[in-house]
């Protein structure tokens, strides 16, 4: 298998398979080498979602086992500001960082942060986590626009 990266937009990524790759093994592989988890979690509930509805329409699934969206993303402290969905640059130079997925209720999936210059304060987290709050809280509602349109 091979990938590679556009110059022109960095998220936008072409992955070649060869015989034998699978395109979970790939798409893991990309993920996790280009650090796009976030992304993959918050488009990989679209494409689930829709899957869900496309089975329920044709009559192969007989109820949506969905619970209500989820979606992730990065936040972090750069040169002491905090920071919604940090690039690649920010996440190089974060004091702190952190990946939060949660669910369109409200709760948390998960949390996982790493004070990389000095240890995080509880306010610091306290702020960090209302930020991501409120990105996932649009990133549902840009969801929600996606499967609408």
């Amino acid at each position: 298998m091979q990938y590679f990266v556009s110059k022109t937009s960095p998220r936008v990524i072409l992955v070649l398979f060869d015989r034998g790759d699978t395109l979970l093994e790939g798409l893991q592989e990309v993920v996790k080498k280009e650090k796009i988890d976030t992304a993959a979690i918050t488009g990989g509930y679209v494409a689930l979602a829709d899957a869900v509805d496309t089975l329920k329409s044709r009559g192969q699934l007989e109820r949506n086992p969905l619970h209500g969206q989820i979606a992730a993303v990065s936040v972090g402290i750069v040169a002491g500001e905090k920071v919604l969905d940090l690039d690649y640059a920010e996440d190089a130079e974060a004091e702190t960082d952190m990946n939060v997925v949660m669910n369109s209720g409200g709760g948390f999936i998960e949390v996982q942060g790493t004070a990389e210059g000095h240890a995080f304060r509880r306010d610091e987290l306290d702020a960090l986590l209302d930020l991501a709050a409120r990105g996932i809280g649009r990133l549902c509602e840009l969801q929600n626009e996606a499967r609408s349109g």
